[in-house]
């Protein structure tokens, strides 16, 4: 499985995590979160690193083919499940400030735009908008 969330994050992103990179979503506190197709094909997924009672979201990913059928907010979702069971209290992510339809989404499930962080991304050099849920 981790080999097909690899091949996803190369074709989702322009400086994909390798696979090594992405075994740290299954360490310690850390959870990531698949979306498989009705016939087991990996169509999505996300993952987050976890220190004490906040949450660092770090790559939510669909596949290009799957894309607008709600799985990046479900997703998102399950990862905010999770973490409230677990005691996170704070979810934080950054994304890219091009990127319209994940910022909405993020605002839709209650993030807040709290900062930039300049030139954060390369393959195209771009800023990172961090955005934070704050729960309770």
């Amino acid at each position: 499985m981790l080999s097909d969330v690899a091949e996803l994050e190369s074709a989702v992103f322009a400086e994909p995590w390798s696979e090594n990179a992405l075994t740290l979503l299954l360490e310690g506190n850390n959870v990531g979160f698949a979306a498989l197709s009705e016939s087991g094909r990996l169509v999505g997924y996300g993952g987050m690193v976890t220190v004490l009672d906040e949450g660092q979201i770090t790559n939510i990913a669909v596949s290009p083919d799957c894309r607008r059928q709600k799985i990046g907010e479900r997703i998102v979702l399950s990862l905010i499940e999770y973490g409230e069971k677990n005691g996170i209290s704070s979810f934080s992510l950054e994304v890219r400030e091009s990127n319209a339809a994940a910022i909405a989404l993020y605002e839709k499930l209650g993030f807040e735009m709290v900062g930039v962080r300049k030139s954060f991304y390369s393959k195209p050099t771009e800023n990172a908008i961090v955005m934070i849920k704050n729960i309770g």
